[in-house]
């Protein structure tokens, strides 16, 4: 990924404040700091990212699991969950050249203490449209049964910054 148009501005006893050498400052060079950025910068032309690690989108953005929702993960939520089915495609086709599509998804539903059990589960994806289907055998031996109610083959994608969306390459 090239951040060329995205400077470090180190600071010292002599240089300007950095407010003075831009016309934007984001801190936080993760997903949505990133994104912000080259918005502003379409708008304001010189903008700064202020991040504390060496390189952009090294922390949470770099850590989780990167599963892009498609709005299985809100089943007691059926707004949150419309809204993210939505936002699903919109965001796929946006960032197209950082999706990966490589990965079984997976919802597994907790025999105790969840929320929702496997039943709801299956019910709630009919209601929103999104597509579900128990998990094959040898997924489901994976899981400890008395533990894992039931297990779901789901249709969602991960999300790999490093892939580079073409627009955040400066």
């Amino acid at each position: 990924m090239q951040v060329s148009s995205f400077k470090f501005y180190p600071q010292s006893a002599t240089s300007p404040p950095l407010a003075d050498r831009c016309d934007a400052v984001v801190v936080g060079g993760g997903f949505y700091g990133v994104s912000l950025a080259l918005e502003l910068k379409k708008r304001m032309g010189r903008v700064a990212v202020v991040e504390r690690e060496s390189g952009l989108l090294r922390r949470a953005s770099y850590a989780n699991q990167a599963r892009v929702h498609n709005g299985y993960h809100y089943p007691r939520s059926i707004l949150t969950s419309m809204r993210s089915r939505v936002s699903y495609t919109k965001f796929r086709d946006e960032f197209a050249g950082a999706i990966d599509e490589r990965f079984t998804q997976i919802y597994a539903v907790a025999r105790r203490l969840s929320k929702v059990n496997a039943q709801q589960l299956s019910r709630f994806c009919r209601r929103i449209g999104a597509d579900i289907a128990p998990a094959p055998r040898e997924i489901m031996g994976l899981f400890n049964p008395h533990l894992v109610e039931a297990a779901f083959v789901v249709t969602e994608c991960a999300f790999d910054g490093f892939r580079g969306p073409r627009r955040w390459k400066c």
